[in-house]
């Protein structure tokens, strides 16, 4: 091996100039550029290489064979370049090293939009780091940490469409305008034959060896094993943890912590072939890799969306950085392998994948050959940098005075296809016959009818705009030959005016925007030759249609949307935000046109400073509408989940999901449905009109009807030529008004639609077999559900779960003719096979187990199924463990939404036995033991932490229990939300010190709720009357008792919020309705809190709001 002289301090020549220790161990190095051989200025860099992290950034560094410390401020940067760089030596190729400000497409697109201001001769850029890998590559080839990924394509994630059926992505970068070029793939086919393969790998772990002796790199090969686990295995608690034990959850502390720590089960473990000769000594031999990379802005940490991208779109690996930069260069991605993109992460191997990676890049620019550069090649003729600025005037000059005439052409012919691709085929149809002259008949008519009913709106407003479009449009005749785009802007313009006539608010809005465009609008005074020969603002003058053309786009799809008038002004303030953007962007276009114009051109420097300072601010203004677009992404998202969980009663898309999910266990469950043939009627949307719009399948309480209407959905999502809508109303059967409303709204949606397109709307309703459904639905078609139907189904079920009774070692015989008999018993019912098969399952012993599956003591129907389950509980809770379990059976009962878990811990850190009332909540009252523990199989615990009974029949189970007062549970949980309305940090005085201590002990969890139910657990308690005071929830007092105790808390209510509650004004209704409760002392009380109640509800939402929880509602805002 070599050794290379290293030069002695007092003979150096420039001191900045060090030399990578490495480099001694490392291949004789191609014919260097020395130190004195330095570019004399940054136009001559061509090589730039970007790392995200700082980690990179070092390993990147140690491989350079040369770093100049000392010439940031000789190079210097462009005006608005935010990056800071680094320089030295790779081989024979001067390189400029960028460190983002941080990760993600975001920031490597505003880093390489400023390395293009700075760095102007940039041919190759490197993106060199680390990443996430696929475990096995589309040829199952074995990927393991620290191999190397280069790119051949790039798979954008996160850019594409979201639609009710997925998300669809669009094409591959390769597929679009930010391909890399031929050079670039020329090398990549290159590196993929044999040959240059294994001389590509051998050099590179070459330089590997090397740079893993240089003591700045530090890192060395990780002693921490190479742990690759099933994809289905999440790194989370496996016990002991409420959180990590929901489907799909996992606790901030489990993503804190460590595999040795959580002590992640090693048998599920997937062996790496490569790994299981090595010794541990040293590194394997690692591998590289080109392939497809899949970039997004999102940390990929889940091996189950891992594996299904890579199936989908061959990708091998994955990172956050590659768009950005890809999009503005020709780019090589090199990335070192660190981890498996699952839950499993660690930093480990960070370090080495770095080095790994930085050595791979050091060999592709050993083989990267530059151009010939138009200057001697020769360093004794090396430009200076003066004479470097004097040339690139020169040449931008004479671009100005040259340009290519096909120019203004490309950039008009794209914003005409945009603006087409935006509008409907009825629209363009109607804007490409309208010109300047229609539109000024329009606006006269339009004047003209209102001065005819005495309500003018200053249509002079929108000249400014009318004048100085049209002498932008006398530029553009002038470069193309045509004005065609003109009709464009008039047709649209037009067709707006035309849809806002009659409409008062429509028409102000539009003239005030284009009175706000027209002042945004460059004054032109006649000097319209600048634009025939200058590039520089061709391309300004495109920006500027661009925007004005985007206005009208968004317009066009503002007021062409149905119920235009009802819903205008909450539209149009969703749109101001993109509007004023316009402006802000038109604005900066005019200023820079203007103060042009007014100069005299004399030195060419001030022309090439003129195209310089265009393509900044059109570089700037390329950043500030990606910055702006994620940005508006996401407040419409927000805005969109914001209003989505308003409206949702129930989280019917989360709801589908859990069922879909849970079918997948079962191969095939449900999917017979699909083969019946009114089923098959009802899907056709391409069948006579006559097979019926609506379908009414009936089946008895826990039949399936909720698994078989998730089996629909799917099949209707997977039609791409139709929209599905979805609603779960689980309970409904119960509601004799509001099934009525609800079969009613669509009875008159369906009559609706079969007028305008008969047969095109189809409905299907699943329910009880209810009579009043039946005489609802005349003309529907109607299936029954028969217990032959989900016989099959059931037994599916029944013999997956028979492996949670193996514990009790039954042999098969036994436990299929266990199985036999569930099904036979469960009668077609899915529920009460479920029931039966948990209540079996959390058996303590075998002899428990044996004494239930016994035939007389087995249940034959579904009372007999939730009966044992309490039996079960009640013998294995203590009496005060049971006492708890009545109480909270006894609020899901008459809970007026779905409870949280937090938020009944909440409720239950109220004492309501103190004999005064308590401020604060007693955090020892809260439950140790887990709602399923205490509820048994009665319950399901669902995302969000929502607390549900499994059915509505168990509902109906627990409100026959003699045991279970619901009558006194909502007397109770109606007093606990009046207290804790009451509690300290409701009071309007409350330091913020006090209020974000209560804040961050979990104290308003049970906020919500009790805000936005209170009311409702009023009404109730005084339509029941005296049921409520019958006795107590758990000890079943006295009534005296309870009386006392709501006497209490109503006052201390109506104290607490004595503004709400005048004395001596409640109207004669509320005393009418409250005449019942005239014998007890609190009768005074409920009629003030009824009386406001009643007149709060009449009013809108404002008068709703100035109630007495207020405070609560907006209280925490800080």
């Amino acid at each position: 091996m070599l050794r290379l002289r290293r030069t002695p301090p007092h003979e150096q020549s420039d001191s900045s100039t060090l030399p990578a220790p490495y480099t001694a161990f490392s291949l004789p190095p191609t014919p260097a550029m020395g130190g004195q051989n330095r570019p004399s200025n940054r136009d001559e860099f061509e090589i730039a290489i970007i790392c995200a992290l700082p980690l990179e950034t070092n390993a990147v560094l140690c491989s350079l064979d040369e770093i100049w410390y000392d010439v940031a401020s000789t190079y210097g940067r462009a005006r608005n370049d935010q990056n800071h760089y680094a320089f030295g030596r790779s081989g024979r190729h001067p390189v400029v090293v960028v460190t983002l400000p941080g990760m993600g497409n975001v920031q490597s697109a505003s880093a390489a939009a400023s390395l293009d201001m700075s760095f102007v001769s940039i041919q190759l850029v490197l993106l060199v780091g680390i990443c996430g890998a696929v475990p096995y590559g589309p040829s199952n080839q074995e990927i393991i940490l620290g191999d190397v990924i280069v790119s051949e394509v790039l798979v954008r994630l996160d850019f594409g469409r979201q639609y009710p059926t997925g998300f669809k992505r669009k094409d591959t970068i390769l597929d679009g305008p930010g391909k890399p070029n031929e050079e670039i793939l020329g090398l990549i086919q290159h590196w993929k034959s044999q040959v240059m393969a294994q001389q590509l790998h051998a050099r590179t772990m070459q330089h590997l060896i090397g740079l893993m002796q240089d003591p700045r790199i530090g890192t060395e090969y990780p002693t921490s094993p190479d742990q690759l686990f099933a994809a289905e295995y999440i790194h989370r608690h496996h016990n002991g943890c409420f959180e990590c034990s929901l489907a799909e959850s996992v606790c901030a502390t489990a993503l804190n912590t460590s595999c040795e720590e959580l002590g992640c089960d090693q048998r599920m473990h997937i062996p790496r072939a490569r790994r299981s000769g090595h010794d541990g000594q040293g590194s394997p031999n690692q591998r590289i890799y080109f392939g497809t990379i899949g970039t997004a802005d999102t940390v990929m940490k889940s091996a189950l969306h891992r594996d299904q991208l890579a199936a989908s779109e061959r990708i091998i690996a994955f990172e956050m950085e590659g768009a950005g930069v890809w999009d503005k260069f020709n780019c090589l991605i090199i990335k070192g392998v660190c981890d498996y993109a699952d839950s499993h992460k660690n930093k480990n191997w960070q370090s080495y994948a770095a080095a790994v990676a930085a050595a791979a890049a050091k060999e592709v620019l050993g083989q990267y050959v530059s151009h010939d550069r138009p200057e001697s090649s020769n360093p004794r003729f090396q430009s200076s940098p003066q004479e470097v600025l004097t040339r690139r005037a020169h040449a931008e000059s004479q671009e100005r005075q040259t340009t290519n005439n096909s120019v203004p052409t490309d950039i008009f012919d794209k914003l005409v296809k945009d603006f087409k691709d935006k509008v409907t085929p009825d629209q363009l149809d109607e804007i490409e016959t309208t010109d300047l002259r229609t539109l000024k008949k329009e606006l006269k008519r339009i004047q003209d009818e209102q001065q005819q009913v005495k309500a003018l709106r200053n249509m002079r407003r929108i000249e400014p705009f009318m004048k100085r479009v049209e002498a932008l449009g006398t530029v553009v005749h002038d470069l193309l030959g045509s004005n065609e785009i003109m009709c464009f802007i008039w047709g649209s313009a037009n067709a707006l005016f035309r849809i806002s006539r009659g409409h008062t608010d429509l028409l102000d809005r539009l003239l005030s925007a284009y009175e706000e465009m027209g002042d945004e609008l460059p004054l032109l005074e006649g000097n319209l030759g600048i634009f025939e020969h200058h590039i520089g603002f061709q391309r300004l003058l495109g920006r500027i249609f661009a925007d004005v053309m985007t206005f009208h786009a968004d317009a066009m799809k503002i007021y062409s949307g149905r119920a235009l008038k009802a819903v205008f002004k909450s539209l149009w303030q969703n749109y101001e935000p993109t509007f004023k953007n316009i402006l802000r962007q038109m604005r900066s276009y005019k200023t820079l046109i203007e103060d042009r114009m007014r100069a005299t051109y004399i030195d060419p420097e001030q022309a090439s400073m003129d195209t310089m300072e265009i393509r900044r601010l059109l570089q700037q203004v390329e950043k500030d509408i990606l910055d702006f677009k994620q940005a508006e992404i996401e407040r419409q998202e927000k805005n969109f989940y914001e209003v989505r969980d308003w409206i949702a009663a129930t989280e019917a898309e989360t709801e589908h999901k859990n069922i879909c999910r849970d079918r997948t266990r079962y191969e095939g469950s449900g999917g017979w449905i699909l083969d019946r043939i009114k089923i098959k009627e009802w899907l056709d949307v391409e069948a006579d009109e006559s097979s019926g719009s609506v379908l009414w399948i009936n089946g008895r309480p826990g039949a399936g009807k909720t698994y078989l209407a998730s089996v629909l959905i799917e099949a209707c999502l997977q039609k791409t030529d139709c929209t599905t809508s979805y609603f779960y109303c689980n309970g409904l059967d119960e509601c004799g008004e509001g099934k009525k409303d609800v079969l009613e709204t669509f009875k008159n949606l369906v009559k609706k639609a079969e007028a305008i397109s008969p047969g095109k709307l189809r409905v299907v309703f699943l329910s009880r077999p209810a009579p009043e459904i039946k005489n609802s639905l005349p003309e529907a078609q109607v299936f029954t559900l028969e217990p032959e139907n989900t016989k099959i189904d059931i037994q599916k079920y029944c013999q997956y779960r028979t492996r949670e009774l193996a514990k009790f070692d039954f042999g098969d015989n036994i436990l299929n003719d266990v199985i036999e008999r569930i099904c036979i018993r469960a009668d077609g019912i899915f529920l009460f096979a479920k029931l039966v098969m948990n209540n079996l399952a959390k058996q303590p012993n075998r002899r428990r187990f044996q004494t239930e599956i016994d035939a007389a003591r087995l249940p034959s129907e579904l009372n007999e199924a939730y009966t044992r389950i309490m039996e079960r509980l009640e013998q294995d809770l203590s009496e005060e463990q049971l006492e708890y379990t009545r109480l909270l059976l006894g609020w899901l009962v008459c809970s007026k939404r779905p409870l949280k878990w937090t938020e009944i811990q909440v409720a239950l850190s109220i004492d309501l036995h103190l004999t005064t009332a308590s401020h604060e909540l007693d955090m020892d009252l809260r439950l140790r033991d887990d709602v399923q523990e205490l509820c048994g199989s009665l319950v399901q615990v669902l995302k969000g932490n929502r607390v549900e009974l499994v059915h509505s029949t168990a509902k109906l189970f627990i409100a026959q229990q003699s045991k279970v007062n619901i009558a006194a549970a909502e007397c109770d949980l109606t007093l606990r939300c009046l207290r804790y309305l009451t509690l300290d940090h409701f009071r309007p005085d409350i330091p913020d010190s006090d209020l974000r201590e209560y804040v961050i002990r979990g104290d308003l969890a049970f906020q919500d709720y009790a805000v936005s139910q209170w009311y409702i657990h009023m009404r109730t308690f005084i339509e029941a009357k005296h049921v409520f005071l019958e006795g107590d929830m758990i000890t079943m007092e006295a009534s005296t008792a309870r009386i006392a105790l709501v006497f209490r808390e109503l006052d201390n209510f109506v104290f607490f919020y004595g503004e709400s509650f005048p004395e001596n004004m409640a109207l004669q209704f509320s005393e009418a309705d409250c005449v019942f409760f005239q014998p007890y002392p609190f009768y005074g009380l409920l009629v003030r809190i009824w009386d406001h109640i009643c007149s709060a509800q009449r009013g809108d939402i404002t008068a709703r709001n100035k109630g007495p929880t207020r405070r609560a509602q907006f209280r925490f805002r800080i």
